[in-house]
């Protein structure tokens, strides 16, 4: 990638807004920024006894999203849409496992 980056809680709360809790995988991509932004914070981990096995039962549900034409063509036509289907199906997905 391109280099270090530091991100502020002032960075998260920009694109957070009035959150006050983050979970699943836009959490986990940053989890260590997260939890470095927030020193207060409370962090829940889920624990899976077989890995494996949530792999593929999140394999058969969640990253099926990239062969859902539909979701495709909308992320053409809206901005959010194009950055959940992009940002989800090219990087996050892929860069978890």
């Amino acid at each position: 990638m391109g280099g270090d980056v530091d991100l502020t809680a002032t960075d998260f709360d920009a694109v957070m807004g009035h959150a006050v809790a983050v979970a699943d995988a836009p959490a986990s991509v940053f989890a260590a920024e997260l939890i470095e932004a927030y020193l207060e914070a409370k962090v829940v981990l889920n624990y899976r006894r077989d890995v494996d096995a949530w792999h593929k039962s999140a394999s058969n549900t969640l990253s099926r999203a990239q062969h859902h034409w539909p979701l495709f063509l909308l992320s053409c036509l809206d901005k959010e849409c194009f950055w959940s289907w992009h940002l989800y199906v090219r990087f996050m997905w892929p860069g978890l496992f």
